[in-house]
């Protein structure tokens, strides 16, 4: 089948007829018509969570596994990788290097499209091989993004990801019978069906939100599982600007119950560390004491706290 006929039976490229006549509208009538387009996209990316499950807890695992998590891409599913493992360092306290992207075309494709760097199958795979030697962590999970689900670029990556023992997943909004039967070595499919784009084959639209959707859910619900948040609340966050610091003064004050001025104090005394502020705050203890106590917790200050209500 040549590339003119496989475009044919994919769903991305597809012609919406909802949107036929988008053309003839006027501003207000085409973003209406847009917003209609999205309203599916949260019922589609439902249908799939299942594996968006399974994939944030192999997540979850490879990090415990002392492993990192690596996004490919090409375009729109490369910029949104990236995106991504950008916001989880100042979000949840994490080493840069644990969650990371990789683009076709690299650096400069984020800004600017690279054209023809997603056709070349061998250079994906070289990609992630030349990360892996960049850091003494291995890579221990891919998540190829890709609309279509075969972007050469893409599948590259997995194919070299399943040949050396990581676990892979493949994000796409084609039919999954048809993208197992392309790319048989992937581990997870995770493929929400939100039909044809408004602009036929602008995988930038559903497509991408859908991408956006999953990738938030799976590292977010990773870094809950991982002990980053107590309840819904941030508590591994860096302090790297001046909105993020009165934030975490903010945290330790209302979960430690104590006053501003007394969270301020502890967090620069625990060097801005919110969880032992949290737990030095809560427990009425020194910073020594509290560091003490989450080191016996595994770092979670859910068990800290518990365990001091049950004590007191």
């Amino acid at each position: 089948m040549d590339l003119v006929q496989q475009l044919e039976v994919l769903t991305t490229e597809a012609v919406n007829p909802r949107t036929a006549d988008i053309d003839l509208l006027d501003a207000r009538q085409i973003v209406e018509l847009l917003n209609a387009e999205d309203a599916g996209v949260a019922t589609a990316v439902q249908a799939v969570l299942e594996p968006v499950a399974i994939a944030a807890t192999m997540l979850a695992q490879t990090i415990m596994d002392g492993k990192r998590m690596v996004y490919v891409g090409a375009g729109t599913s490369g910029r949104l990788g990236i995106l991504d493992a950008s916001e989880i360092p100042p979000t949840y306290g994490a080493d840069p290097g644990l969650i990371t992207g990789i683009i076709a075309g690299g650096y400069q494709a984020i800004l600017k499209a690279v054209e023809g760097a997603e056709d070349d199958r061998m250079e994906g795979g070289f990609a992630v091989s030349a990360l892996r030697e960049s850091d003494e962590r291995d890579v221990g999970m891919i998540v190829g993004m890709s609309a279509s689900g075969r972007t050469p670029f893409v599948l590259g990556a997995l194919e070299y990801g399943a040949r050396n023992g990581m676990f892979t997943v493949l994000v796409s909004t084609n039919n999954p019978d048809w993208l197992r039967a392309q790319a048989p070595f992937v581990n997870l499919l995770i493929c929400p069906q939100v039909g044809p784009e408004p602009i036929a084959g602008s995988t930038r639209m559903k497509s991408g939100t859908a991408q956006k959707m999953i990738v938030n859910m799976i590292t977010t619900s990773a870094m809950v599982m991982l002990g980053k948040t107590y309840g819904n609340v941030m508590i591994d966050l860096k302090p790297t600007n001046q909105k993020l610091q009165a934030r975490m003064i903010r945290i330790v004050s209302m979960l430690g119950n104590c006053s501003v001025h007394e969270a301020q104090t502890l967090l620069e005394a625990a060097s801005w560390n919110t969880k032992t502020a949290i737990v030095a705050a809560y427990c009425r203890c020194t910073v020594a004491e509290a560091e003490v106590k989450l080191r016996r917790e595994n770092g979670r200050v859910r068990s800290v706290v518990t365990h001091f209500n049950e004590e007191t």
